[in-house]
C-alpha cells in the first residue's frame, strides 16, 4: 500500500482493537503520531521461517488482524499491542530486553513468567502506558510535551500453550503462552520468551 493507505489501515486497526472491557478507560484512543520501524531482524525472520514449518494451530483468539503474508499465516505471526511508560521508548528502540536482563526498571504483570507480554486489546496495553488513569503506570514515566506511547509488535506465537491460571513457562514443545479469559485472567494475554519471536513494527503516540 501507499504510505497514506498504510497509515489509514493501521490507525483503523488500532481504533477498532478493543472489546471495551476496561471501564476505567472511558475514552477512545486518538492516534497522534505513527512511526514505522523500517529495519528488520534477521533472527526474527529466521525464527518465523522455522516455526512456520511445524505450526498447526489456526484458532488463536485475536481481534481483527491486517492482511498477512503466507509465512506470517503459517507461523501465527500476529500484530499485537505492547504498552510501556514513555520514558522506556528510547531504550526499547535500541533493543528490547527480557525482564531478567533489566536493572532498575519496574516490572508489572508477570503471571506467566519472565517473558514479553502483548495484548490484542489496546485498552489492556494502555494500562501500562503513561496516561493519568492507567492501571499499572498510574501516570508515571511521562516525557515532557509528549503524550503516551505504545508499540505494535509482530509476534510469532507458533503453537501456543493455553492457560487459565498462572504458569511460569510453556512446555518445551510450545512456542508461546496465551492466557485465555476465565480463571485468573480477565483478558487475553500473549507471551513469548525469546527475543527472536517478536519485533517492533510501529510506534504509536496517542491520547485517550
Amino acid at each position: 500500500p501507499t504510505i497514506n493507505q498504510e497509515y489509514q489501515n493501521i490507525v483503523r486497526f488500532i481504533e477498532s482493537g478493543t472489546r471495551n472491557r476496561h471501564s476505567y478507560i472511558s475514552g477512545k484512543i486518538k492516534v497522534l503520531n505513527l512511526w514505522k520501524v523500517e529495519n528488520s531482524s534477521p533472527a526474527f525472520i529466521k525464527k518465523q521461517q522455522e516455526i512456520a514449518k511445524s505450526c498447526n494451530d489456526k484458532n488463536i483468539p485475536v481481534i481483527f488482524q491486517p492482511e498477512k503474508s503466507q509465512v506470517e499465516k503459517d507461523s501465527n505471526t500476529m500484530l499485537l499491542f505492547h504498552g510501556t511508560r514513555s520514558v522506556n521508548v528510547t531504550g526499547i528502540l535500541q533493543g528490547f530486553r527480557l525482564p531478567q536482563n533489566l536493572n532498575g526498571v519496574q516490572i508489572n504483570g508477570s503471571l506467566l513468567g519472565p517473558g514479553v507480554y502483548h495484548a490484542c486489546d489496546y485498552k489492556k496495553s494502555v494500562g501500562y502506558c503513561s496516561v493519568n488513569n492507567s492501571y499499572w503506570a498510574k501516570g508515571a514515566g511521562t516525557v515532557s510535551n509528549r503524550k503516551a506511547f505504545m508499540f505494535l509488535n509482530d509476534v510469532i506465537l507458533g503453537n501456543p500453550h493455553y492457560v487459565k491460571t498462572p504458569q511460569n513457562n510453556p512446555p518445551k514443545d510450545k512456542d508461546s503462552m496465551i492466557a485465555i479469559m476465565g480463571g485468573s485472567f480477565q483478558n487475553e494475554e500473549f507471551v513469548v520468551y525469546t527475543l527472536d519471536q517478536f519485533w517492533p513494527r510501529y510506534l504509536v503516540e496517542f491520547d485517550i
